[in-house]
């Protein structure tokens, strides 16, 4: 699944940032479609997308609101703390989850509003502490082998833990022939999760190729850079836990997480094979199930912000949205708009709104639909406006056998 979405994505990368050594302004796919191929198009596309980023990001913080529970039980039981187990459970709850994510959405978007300084240290701190985290716990998976894994379970979750997860998942239907041979439709069935994992790579690089100092070295980092590394990562993920847990316990546990009051994942897994060799340290991977997803609302905010501000800039939207606060250079009537509306989708992504699987499918609706068109205005700027195409750095403007790379780049996308 990973390599299928890594040959898949790597053409809509390129794509992007080939446009963005073409065309590097403000805006992003708004200004590549609305210029190269229709205004209204242009237009209608990015109410589309913005409504679906923050109808993701309104689900993206609800679930991660609603992993402070989940943390917390985690380190309840690495610590062998009852209070915490019971704090978990009552924080996990969707209204509480709802109400935290509020919380949270109002902090990131004053942060954002403070400028690009308070945004930019936000962004930083908010990654690269939960990255250096994740890679103790990868590191941790490593260097426990099964034999050891299994022990770290009992030793975290209590004598009989691990017979438990094989006997309850025996009764839920588990069985090697469903879960452990090759399925072709499981396989295309986890491109999807997989996929979202690299949605940043593939779109906020757009909307932010106009504050760019130098477009075409900081889109190839903000792109074809963060795709190999986000690749990278992601397969180091997949195999440590495959290495030290297997497989077979993984999928058996997915089965019956629930039951245990968890969420199967790295930060999980990763923080009982640390409680092994260094409990203190251990009580910290957990966390970054809540930092990782809310991490990206930091530069998200920005982005769908900006989207508004080109539109609004166009006069196609009401110019307030325009505004810029003197001392602090952000516009923070879009921020607000774009904030107000994200609170809104989580408490819509929730059980007690209309629910995860209706707003994740209008964000695939308009993500389509900007993959679509940006990879069309690619194969079709050489054509329709040769002025920018010609006038374009280098290798935006090369061609194979006389046929323009963009275009060929963009049709395979």
């Amino acid at each position: 699944s990973l390599l299928i979405d890594a040959v898949v994505l790597l053409f809509g990368v390129l794509t992007l940032w080939l446009l963005s050594v073409a065309v590097p302004r403000l805006g992003g796919q708004y200004t590549w479609i609305s210029r190269i191929i229709n205004p209204t198009l242009g237009y209608f596309v990015t109410l589309f997308v913005w409504l679906g980023y923050t109808t993701i990001f309104g689900l993206v913080m609800y679930l991660g609101a609603s992993y402070v529970g989940m943390a917390l039980t985690i380190q309840g039981h690495l610590t062998n703390s009852q209070a915490l187990i019971s704090m978990g459970k009552s924080l996990s709850s969707p209204a509480m989850s709802v109400t935290l994510a509020i919380i949270f959405i109002a902090i990131i978007m004053v942060i954002d509003m403070l400028g690009y300084t308070a945004t930019r240290w936000a962004t930083y701190l908010t990654f690269y502490i939960p990255l250096a985290i994740l890679l103790i716990a990868i590191g941790a998976l490593f260097a426990t082998p099964p034999s050891i894994a299994r022990l770290a379970w009992v030793k975290v979750f209590g004598s009989g833990a691990w017979s438990e997860v094989i006997s309850l998942s025996d009764k839920a239907g588990w069985t090697p022939s469903k879960y452990l041979t090759f399925s072709l439709a499981s396989t295309i069935a986890a491109v999807v999760p997989l996929m979202s994992s690299w949605s940043g790579v593939s779109h906020v690089g757009g909307w932010f190729v106009g504050e760019a100092r130098v477009p075409k070295r900081s889109m190839f980092w903000g792109t074809i850079g963060a795709y190999i590394v986000a690749f990278i990562l992601m397969l180091l993920a997949l195999l440590s836990y495959r290495f030290s847990f297997g497989y077979e316990f993984v999928s058996r546990l997915n089965l019956v997480q629930s039951h245990f009051g968890i969420v199967n994942s790295i930060p999980l897994l990763g923080s009982v094979a640390m409680a092994y060799y260094l409990p203190p340290l251990a009580i910290l991977i957990p966390y970054i199930l809540v930092l990782f997803p809310i991490k990206d609302l930091f530069p998200n905010l920005v982005a769908q912000s900006r989207q508004l501000f080109g539109v609004a800039f166009d006069r196609l939207l009401p110019e307030k949205l325009t505004y810029v606060h003197p001392r602090f250079s952000s516009p923070i009537i879009a921020y607000l708009v774009t904030g107000i509306a994200i609170m809104l989708f989580a408490y819509l992504s929730s059980p007690i709104g209309i629910g995860a699987y209706a707003t994740a499918g209008w964000y695939v609706i308009s993500v389509s639909l900007l993959n679509l068109f940006t990879a069309f205005a690619a194969i079709v700027l050489p054509f329709v406006r040769p002025d920018i195409y010609e006038q374009a750095e280098s290798p935006a403007n090369k061609e194979i056998f006389g046929v323009p790379l963009i275009s060929i780049i963009g049709a395979i996308s």
